[in-house]
């Protein structure tokens, strides 16, 4: 962790599934990479004993590695410590998808076919670049 501060901001918090002991917590900070002094996301996952997180966090972690597409975050660097993972990548300035249809609200048609059309250019890259399929 001495290679990035953290910011008191948060991003987003939530949980992202239930496992046989408990909950893996997730959250979103900012964090300025000292190296460098750019901004940077860091997204904490919690550790919980569990083969399926492990599995989990080390799939996201290759394929964003391997992964080169503008329509998708670039990693910077990911790695454990204590009782979480932490995964950093490049901030998206406007946030991520969610949060910007949460605070736009209803969007033209334009607006909404332009966006499908980015979301659906990374996923092509996904699958067809990468071989990478989700279930």
């Amino acid at each position: 962790m001495s290679l990035y501060t953290i910011h008191p901001q948060i991003l987003a918090n939530g949980r992202e599934g239930e496992v046989k002991k408990g909950k893996k917590t997730i959250s979103k900070l900012i964090a300025t990479e000292r190296k460098t002094g750019k901004i940077v996301a860091v997204k904490t996952v919690g550790k919980i004993d569990n083969v399926i997180q492990k599995y989990s966090i080390a799939t996201q972690i290759s394929i964003l590695r391997k992964t080169s597409n503008e329509h998708i975050i670039k990693l910077k660097d990911a790695f454990e410590f204590n009782d979480s993972y932490y995964i950093v990548t490049e901030l998206a300035p406007n946030g991520d998808l969610w949060a910007f249809l949460n605070k736009r609200g209803k969007l033209s048609e334009w607006s909404t076919a332009w966006i499908a059309k980015q979301i659906l250019l990374a996923l092509n890259h996904l699958h067809s670049a990468m071989h990478v399929v989700h279930w």
